[in-house]
């Protein structure tokens, strides 16, 4: 069992994730036994532009794992889905899109990160980080997959994640820094989970990078994934 420690001041709310019976198809629809079994994370809070307030898209985040990859599941609720933002691009470019990232800190080090983000039109972006986000390194290409759905009541995202594309501590049970983060390009809106850093979103080309360096500051004081020795 993975447990998703929010640690926030001195309270330590806990969500859980399991180990999957059956891996998730992906497929981007969400209706996967495995994904009824792990508890949602919700409540993300705003970074931009309204920093603490609540998010004023809803989102529901679950994480299950099997004996080879981490699989993230997303529900990005939206009152309008007709105007969701999905931009096709190349892998890596900016597209000013609606998207969904995820950051592990698989080393739980608070200075690195593996980023995986991915947009409303299915487009991949992955960076890794050092140095407390001083550091990144767009032209790392790690193998991942994703599929996106986009219906009635929003957009949905399943991540693929395969444990040999990151890093992490030779130990029994893994200890990992995680960040979920959602950014509504039409409503230049940045959420994330639990809490977030003061840190201005310039328009422009400039404005995917000051949304990443916020991310990467706020870890210090994001949840944890615990998880035992895969067997």
């Amino acid at each position: 069992m993975i447990a998703l420690l929010a640690v926030l001041a001195l309270q330590a709310p806990t969500v859980t994730a399991v180990r999957a019976d059956r891996a998730p198809q992906l497929d981007g629809r969400l209706d996967d036994a495995a994904w009824a079994q792990a508890t949602s994370v919700r409540d993300l809070l705003q970074s931009v532009p309204d920093e603490g307030r609540p998010a004023s898209e809803s989102t529901e985040v679950r994480i299950v794992y099997d004996a080879d990859a981490v699989y993230v599941g997303a529900r990005l609720f939206d009152a309008e889905p007709g105007r969701i933002v999905r931009r096709l691009a190349r892998r890596d470019a900016s597209t000013h899109s609606d998207e969904f990232r995820v950051l592990f800190d698989s080393y739980h080090d608070r200075r690195t990160a593996f980023e995986f983000t991915v947009n409303a039109a299915g487009v991949h972006t992955d960076v890794l980080y050092g140095g407390d986000g001083s550091f990144s390194d767009k032209s790392w290409d790690p193998v991942w997959e994703a599929a996106i759905s986009v219906d009635s009541l929003g957009w949905t995202a399943e991540i693929r994640i395969p444990f040999t594309q990151l890093r992490f501590a030779k130990a029994p049970e893994q200890v990992w820094g995680v960040r979920f983060v959602r950014w509504i390009e039409r409503k230049n809106e940045l959420a994330l989970y639990r809490t977030c850093s003061s840190s201005p979103t310039p328009s422009g080309a400039g404005r995917t990078a000051s949304r990443r360096r916020s991310a990467i500051r706020s870890r210090r004081r994001t949840p944890t994934i615990a998880m035992p020795a895969r067997t």
